[in-house]
């Protein structure tokens, strides 16, 4: 879990303000190397996820490489064939 501070939100916030703003992000899959093997019943992912601000009159940021952050997702289900459920995630 994200220890998340109380402080006034800063600079980015305050153009998303100022633009009536949006944040849109993208997501890959990838970015911790090889992982553990899957099994019939769990799986690992990593998800990389890019945030680019949007607002009024088509403004757009640019991808904020510095705010990137990576999932490492676990998945579970109870049989081969069944749906995959998010059993937990840690963002490093």
């Amino acid at each position: 879990m994200i220890a998340r501070s109380h402080q006034r939100p800063g600079t980015r916030w305050d153009q998303l303000v100022a633009h009536h703003g949006w944040v849109a992000v993208s997501a890959e899959l990838g970015g911790l190397g090889p992982g553990p093997k899957d099994t019939a019943t769990s799986a690992v992912r990593g998800v990389t996820t890019t945030p680019t601000d949007h607002g009024a009159g088509h403004w757009t940021s640019w991808p904020d490489r510095s705010e990137r952050m990576t999932y490492v997702i676990y998945l579970t289900r109870t049989k081969p064939g069944a749906d995959w459920s998010v059993s937990k995630y840690t963002i490093l």
